[in-house]
């Protein structure tokens, strides 16, 4: 059975993703490992000799977090052994996902970009935003236009059409949170530590 495709543990967090010989380790979205592999049979396991086995949180960091010690195939499930500077070895086992890097959902850009392309406005809060095909802009903290996609997510029934950073790694759009659209406006919310979230309600400007 050939290797290629994503897996996933059954808690938020770990995935890898294998493309022929390239596999790339993700922690919630972001690599933290791209790298070629090759393969030794040992039974009915299938070992991964990597060529790189060390975890950054970013390709610029200097010295890695953890280095995986052991990868291997068997069953359909990747276990991959990790082994962190001070909490020592861990190990996770990555089971075969149909889910995307974004999750278990549909991309509806097609349906929601007509819907949303141009300008909104939360008047409540005074915030301004506005979507370009794919572009969108937020005028509180944000400096430049930022990549989004549109998306269902498959066990919500309720219609809402989410529009959610490109950037896997990355929940937030210009500092909003739960960015949705449902009846004909765009909800988001911005979190806050200390006090509750604010959700802001945005109705397109005509």
């Amino acid at each position: 059975m050939s290797l290629d495709g994503a897996y996933e543990a059954r808690h938020i967090g770990p995935r890898a993703e294998i493309k022929g010989s390239k596999i790339t380790f993700m922690w919630r979205g972001r690599p933290i490992l791209e790298t070629v592999f090759k393969t030794v049979h040992e039974g009915e396991k299938t070992v991964l000799k990597l060529e790189s086995s060390e975890l950054r949180n970013s390709p610029d960091d200097e010295s890695a977090y953890a280095v995986i010690t052991g990868c291997i195939y068997e069953d359909d499930k990747l276990t991959v052994v990790e082994n962190y500077a001070i909490a020592g070895e861990k190990t996770e086992v990555l089971e075969r996902t149909e889910n995307s890097v974004y999750g278990d959902i549909t991309r509806v850009d097609d349906i929601l970009n007509p819907l949303i392309n141009g300008k909104w406005e939360c008047s409540e809060y005074k915030i301004k935003m506005g979507f370009d095909n794919g572009k969108v802009k937020i005028n509180m903290n944000q400096r430049e236009k930022e990549n989004y996609i549109c998306m269902k997510y498959n066990c919500d029934q309720s219609g809402k059409m989410y529009i959610r950073n490109a950037d896997p790694s990355d929940e937030a759009i210009g500092g909003l949170v739960r960015v949705y659209y449902e009846n004909g406006c765009i909800y988001g919310t911005i979190p806050v530590c200390d006090a509750p979230s604010i959700q802001m309600v945005f109705k397109k400007v005509k």
